[in-house]
């Protein structure tokens, strides 16, 4: 009884692999679609549908996913789930590691279910086969590429005034920054490889004579983010420190605010609607003074 099970476990039609369909085929489908059925016993069971569908650090490369970018060190999924059976049938899947860097231990997890698990180890291309076998032994095969790289180490701010983003590397422009306005620094864009550890942010504020303005750190920002009010006209530094287990990048960002002039409205702190202070009390008499010496010379 082994013997005849056996016997035609071997040479049942339905269960035969295709030589152009073999396992150890490296190359990747074009546009992510299926290979061919592996096996299709014609007329009587349709082959499966096999599509991938990946979710990495850098994004989501849905089904029929052909290639997909991402981080080393961080997780990648996988899915069949938009695999499907023309009969309706269940379907049951092999997950295979192709082709991996040469220093690359990488390892599936999840071979025999309809989600995979691996985390890329090494920077380079790691090839990934998908069999999806429905209830009549047929088998379709897909594949999709999977290329990892090493994610930088870089400190990146950028600056708002009063809630718009401005360019103000090395020194923000005179008009941007004023007396009172809310300037935030934001450096929760950097990147760095997460194995190397916390990712860590100190600040320095330097300010010009006469100034008592503070940094204060954004809450639950990580320390990534810190705003200031300019209180005194003058030059304004604002320094940062990223660190990891590894590595540490300094960068600064400065704005200065001109020495106030009395007849600029917003740096003397009144509006032309509605003067105030000793600045606008003095334009004022000005112009009453100026207006009284036209007045007699038109007499």
């Amino acid at each position: 009884m082994r013997t005849f099970l056996l016997t035609a476990l071997l040479f049942c039609p339905c269960l035969a692999l295709a030589d152009d369909g073999g396992l150890d085929d490296g190359g990747i489908d074009d546009g992510g679609t299926p290979d061919a059925a592996i096996s299709d016993d014609a007329g009587e069971n349709t082959a499966p549908v096999a599509r991938i569908a990946v979710t990495g650090s850098r994004g989501v490369c849905e089904a029929p996913c052909a290639e997909l970018e991402t981080d080393v060190n961080a997780n990648v999924a996988l899915s069949a789930a938009a695999s499907s059976d023309p009969e309706g049938g269940s379907l049951s899947y092999i997950w295979e590691l192709v082709s991996r860097p040469a220093d690359s231990v990488a390892e599936l997890m999840g071979e025999g279910a309809a989600e995979a698990l691996f985390t890329p180890d090494r920077e380079g291309i790691f090839d990934l086969a998908l069999l999806v076998i429905d209830d009549g032994g047929n088998v379709t095969r897909s594949q999709v590429r999977v290329n990892a790289a090493i994610i930088p180490f870089q400190l990146l701010m950028k600056v708002l005034v009063d809630g718009t983003e401005v360019t103000c590397t090395p020194i923000c422009t005179v008009d941007a920054v004023r007396i009172a306005s809310d300037v935030e620094i934001d450096a929760s864009g950097s990147t760095h490889d997460p194995t190397h550890g916390e990712l860590k942010f100190s600040w320095v504020l330097t300010v010009p004579p006469g100034s008592s303005a503070t940094l204060r750190v954004i809450p639950n920002t990580s320390d990534q983010r810190v705003n200031l009010q300019p209180d005194v006209d003058g030059p304004y530094e604002i320094r940062v420190r990223m660190e990891d287990s590894r590595r540490d990048e300094t960068r600064s960002v400065g704005f200065n605010i001109p020495h106030a002039l009395w007849w600029k409205p917003f740096e003397c702190g009144c509006t032309t609607s509605n003067a105030g202070g000793p600045q606008g009390a003095l334009a004022m008499l000005l112009a009453a003074w100026v207006l009284r010496r036209i007045s007699r010379r038109s007499r």
